[in-house]
C-alpha cells in the first residue's frame, strides 16, 4: 500500500504555507477582545493591556491594534498596550492580520487622574475681626485640583466658632487658631489664626440686602410654586435634607405640607440648616429646567415655629404627569411595588433608574453632587445586581426636570430610602434571560458564531441552544446556502433547578449574490455639509425634523425617502461607511414619532439590505423593524420576529426580504418605540430584486 505524502513549503517573507495535500489554511471569522481584569474604564495616565482571540481554531491570531476616538483620547502598542491620555470614551479596535473586514470593538472610559495632595493653606479675605462678624474660609491646594474636603476646627469655640463649610463668626475679643484637616489624608493639616477685636459689636445680618426683606411676607408654599421665575420671595419649612455643602455652597430641602423647597447653593456665610429644625429664607425664585427652587438666598433664619409635613405614597396617582403632581413639587413622596423598566449601562455618572406602576411611568433620579460619593457609589453597586422587571420601593423628593419639556422625576438621597424585593430562582431564570443577544445577520465571510454559554449578570447560570436549520449549529457553526434562510435559535437559561426560554430569528445569507441585482442605493453619499452646522451635519438634513414635509431627494437613482426624527450627520460619533450615515431617535411610546426612513416611490423589488450600528458609545438593544407596502403606500404591514438589533459600534448588515413584492412595493425602516433610549446609525440602503 502506497504511503500518501504530504509535502509543506514555508516563504518565510510572506508567511505563505502551500499544501501538497491540497488544504487550505483557514480564514478568520471573528474576533473577540479581552482586557486585562475585565476592566473598561480606566483613568488618565493609566495602561491597561488587552489581548485578542480570533477564530476559528488554527488561523493566524495577529491583530493590528487601533484606537477609534470618541470623546477621549489613548494610544495602544503593537501588543495591545493601552494608554490613556484624555478623559471620555474610545473605541479599542483589533483587525484581523490576514483579513482587514474582521475586527472587534472594545468600548473604554477614561476618568480623570486623582492628584496626589501634599499641601494645604488657609485663604481667608481678613485676620481681624469683629466681634458678631462671619468670615468665609477656604484652603489652597498643593498641587492645584487636589481635593479641598477638609475638616474644620478652632481651638477655643468661646472666642470663635467655625461650621462645617469653613464659616468662621467671632463671639468675643481674643485670639484664636482654626485647622483644616484633610479628609483624604488627615496628616496633612494648615492652620491660620485670627483676631477678635474688642469693641462695639458688628451687625449679625447680610449687609446691604437687594430688598428690605422685613417688608416681604413669607409665601405660602403654593404661592412659591405658582410664582414666577425672577420674583423675591420669602418662604419657610422644616429642614429635612441636607444635598451638598461644598464651595458652590449648601443646597438643602425645606418640606411645608405635601410639597417643598430646594434650596440651591446658599452661601456658608450666610448659615447652614440642620436638620428637623424651621427655617425661614428669603431668596430668588427660579424655574431651572422644570425643576422648583430659591436661589441666591439674601435671608436666613431659624424660627421657633412648627412645620408640618406630610410623606405621600404616589402609587396610586397618575405620577408621570405634569399637572397631577405639580402640587407636590419638593415635597417628601414614597411608592411601593413598582417595576423597573430600565437601567442605564454607566452607573458611575449621574444617572436615572426607570419604574412604571400599571400604565405610570417615571424615573428615580440619583445626582451625584447630592451625596457622598460612596453613598453615590451604594447606589451603583446597589442597581448593578438589579435587572428590568424586579420590583421596588422607595422614597426621595418630587421634582420635574428636562431640557425642552420637563418630565417628572423623584430625588433620591439615600439606599436605605430604596427596597428591592428579592426574586425567586424561577423570576431571575425568566428576567435574566431577557439580557440574552446575539448577532441577528450573518452575512456570507461569517462562518462562526460566539453563542453565550452563560450570563455574567447572573452568576451560575448556563446557556444552551437548539436550531430549527442546520444552516446554524447548536455550537454556533453557519453554513452558508444558495439562497438566503431565516433560522429559528432558541436559547434556554437554567438557574439552579429553574429554567428560561428566548427565541431568536436570524438570517443567513447566501454564499453569493449572483441571483441578486441593485434596484436603488440611498448611501448618504450625495449629501453635501452644511456651513456652519454644528456636529458635521448634512445641508440636506441637519436635523432631526423639518420645517417643510420632511422629505429628501437622495440615492442612485434619486428617489425621495421620508424621514422623521431622523438626521444625516458624519461627526465622530457616527459610524458611517462614507462620509454620512443617518442618524435616528427613539421616542419611548409613540411609534409615530419614533425615526422613521421611509421609500416615498414604487419599486419592483425582492428585499431590502442596510447597515445597522450604535451611535457613539450608547448602549446597545436598540431595534428597527421593516414595514412594507404592495399598493404605493395605501396600507402598510410590519414585517413580524424580522426586527434588526443594534449589536455593536461597527455598521452590521442585514437583509430583510419583503413578502410578495410587486411593481408597486414601497419600504420603511422603522427605530422601534420604547425598544432604547440609544441613538442609532443606518447606512448603505439597497434594495435589491431576484433575477428571473
Amino acid at each position: 500500500m502506497k504511503r500518501k505524502s504530504c509535502l509543506t513549503i514555508v516563504l518565510a517573507l510572506g508567511s505563505i504555507a502551500l499544501s501538497a495535500c491540497g488544504q487550505t489554511a483557514p480564514k478568520p471569522t471573528s474576533i473577540t477582545i479581552k482586557a486585562e481584569g475585565d476592566k473598561n474604564s480606566v483613568k488618565v495616565g493609566e495602561t491597561l493591556k488587552f489581548s485578542a482571540v480570533v477564530a476559528p481554531e488554527g488561523v493566524e491570531q495577529k491583530v493590528n491594534w487601533t484606537i477609534a476616538p470618541l470623546t477621549g483620547e489613548a494610544t495602544i502598542s503593537e501588543s495591545g498596550l493601552f494608554t490613556a491620555t484624555k478623559e471620555g470614551n474610545v473605541n479599542v479596535v483589533a483587525t484581523s492580520w490576514s483579513d482587514e473586514a474582521v475586527k472587534a470593538t472594545y468600548p473604554v472610559t477614561i476618568t480623570k487622574a486623582e492628584i496626589v495632595l501634599t499641601k494645604l493653606d488657609i485663604v481667608a479675605s481678613k485676620t481681624e475681626l469683629d466681634i458678631n462678624e462671619t468670615v468665609q474660609l477656604a484652603v489652597r491646594t498643593t498641587p492645584e485640583g487636589a481635593s479641598n474636603d477638609v475638616l474644620w476646627e478652632v481651638n477655643n469655640t468661646e472666642i470663635a466658632t467655625i461650621n462645617v463649610a469653613g464659616q468662621l463668626k467671632a463671639l468675643k475679643a481674643g485670639t484664636v487658631k482654626v485647622t483644616a484637616t484633610s479628609k483624604k489624608d488627615s496628616l496633612i493639616k494648615a492652620t491660620k489664626e485670627f483676631t477678635v477685636k474688642a469693641g462695639q459689636a458688628g451687625p449679625d445680618t447680610p449687609e446691604n440686602p437687594d430688598v428690605d426683606w422685613n417688608t416681604v411676607k413669607v409665601s405660602t408654599v403654593d404661592e412659591y410654586l405658582a410664582a414666577k421665575k425672577d420674583v423675591k420671595l420669602k418662604v419657610k419649612g422644616t429642614c429635612t435634607a441636607i444635598c451638598a455643602n461644598g464651595e458652590k455652597g449648601v443646597t438643602y430641602y425645606l418640606s411645608n405640607g405635601k410639597a417643598g423647597i430646594l434650596v440651591n447653593q446658599q452661601k456658608a456665610a450666610l448659615g447652614v440648616p440642620e436638620i428637623g429644625k424651621v427655617y425661614e429664607v428669603g431668596g430668588t425664585k427660579k424655574v431651572a429646567n422644570g425643576t422648583h427652587e430659591i436661589s441666591n438666598a439674601e435671608v436666613f433664619k431659624a424660627i421657633d415655629e412648627k412645620v408640618d409635613y406630610v410623606t405621600t405614597d404616589i402609587s396610586s396617582l397618575k405620577f408621570g404627569d405634569l399637572n397631577t403632581m405639580a402640587s407636590y413639587q419638593g415635597g417628601i413622596v414614597n411608592f411601593k411595588d413598582a417595576v423597573i423598566t430600565s437601567i442605564p449601562t454607566n452607573l458611575k455618572k449621574d444617572f436615572s433608574v426607570g419604574f412604571a406602576i400599571g400604565k405610570n411611568e417615571s424615573t428615580i433620579r440619583i445626582d451625584n453632587d447630592f451625596m457622598s460619593a460612596d453613598e453615590f457609589t451604594a447606589f451603583g453597586k446597589m442597581f448593578e445586581s438589579a435587572v428590568v422587571g424586579q420590583k421596588f420601593s422607595a422614597k426621595g423628593y418630587m421634582n420635574a426636570f428636562g431640557y425642552g419639556k420637563p418630565k417628572n422625576q423623584i430625588t433620591v438621597l439615600n439606599t436605605k430610602d430604596i427596597a428591592i424585593t428579592e426574586l425567586s430562582d424561577q423570576e431571575k431564570a425568566d428576567l435574566y434571560v431577557k439580557e440574552i443577544s446575539i448577532k441577528s445577520s450573518y452575512t456570507k465571510d461569517i462562518t462562526k458564531v460566539d453563542l453565550p454559554t452563560t450570563l455574567a449578570s447572573l452568576e451560575g447560570s448556563t446557556i444552551s441552544w437548539e436550531s430549527d436549520n442546520a444552516a446554524v449549529s447548536a455550537d454556533g457553526t453557519i453554513t452558508h446556502g444558495d439562497t438566503m434562510l431565516t433560522v429559528k435559535l432558541t436559547a434556554t437559561l437554567t438557574y439552579k433547578e429553574a429554567k428560561a426560554t428566548k427565541s431568536f430569528v436570524v438570517t443567513v445569507f447566501p454564499k453569493n449574490d449572483d441571483n441578486l441585482s441593485e434596484v436603488h442605493t440611498l448611501d448618504f453619499e450625495d449629501c453635501t455639509l452644511k456651513e456652519g452646522g454644528q456636529g458635521n451635519v448634512s445641508a440636506e438634513r441637519p436635523g432631526y425634523t423639518d420645517k417643510g414635509d420632511n422629505t429628501v431627494n437622495l440615492g442612485t437613482p434619486k428617489t425621495k425617502w421620508f424621514m422623521t426624527n431622523c438626521l444625516i450627520a458624519g461627526d465622530t460619533g457616527d459610524h458611517k461607511e462614507g462620509k454620512f450615515a443617518a442618524r435616528l431617535k427613539c421616542d419611548k411610546a409613540d411609534q409615530t414619532k419614533s425615526g422613521i426612513i421611509r421609500l416615498e416611490k414604487d419599486y419592483d423589488f425582492s428585499m431590502i439590505e442596510f447597515k445597522l450600528a450604535t451611535f457613539n458609545a450608547h448602549a446597545h438593544g436598540a431595534e428597527v423593524y421593516v414595514s412594507y407596502s404592495n399598493d404605493s403606500g395605501a396600507t402598510w404591514k410590519n414585517i413580524e420576529d424580522r426586527d434588526a438589533i443594534a449589536t455593536s459600534y461597527e455598521l452590521e448588515t442585514f437583509r430583510v426580504e419583503i413578502p410578495n413584492a410587486n411593481a408597486t412595493t414601497r419600504v420603511a425602516l422603522n427605530y422601534r418605540a420604547g425598544s432604547s433610549t440609544s441613538t442609532i446609525n443606518i447606512d448603505s440602503i439597497r434594495l435589491l430584486k431576484v433575477k428571473a
